[in-house]
């Protein structure tokens, strides 16, 4: 008995392929271009001048400036209350203008 006679599911599936040929410095550069535009979506901090990295306060440093807890500082930054960047597995808050 053959696998169609044991399912009686009609299975019809193609696969369409598409090859391109291309140097291999176009292709670098392709990955090249492709990781930057990533880099920029997730650092938009990085371009923007009014805010300079000195802006930019660590967790503890935050909690200072606030004088708040740690907990605190996560249910500000929960509820969009301060401006923060998530730097790996760090948070970097940025330094309100006065």
């Amino acid at each position: 008995m053959s696998l169609q006679e044991k399912n009686p599911i009609k299975m019809n599936f193609k696969k369409l392929i598409q090859i391109e040929s291309v140097s291999s410095d176009d292709f670098t550069k392709g990955i090249l271009k492709e990781i930057a535009l990533m880099l920029d979506e997730k650092c938009d901090c990085c371009n923007e001048p009014d805010k300079a990295s000195k802006d930019w306060l660590t967790s503890k440093e935050a909690c200072e400036y606030f004088k708040v807890s740690q907990p605190t500082l996560k249910r500000l930054r929960e509820r969009g209350e301060v401006e923060y960047r998530r730097v790996g597995k760090n948070f970097r808050y940025l330094l309100p203008k006065e």
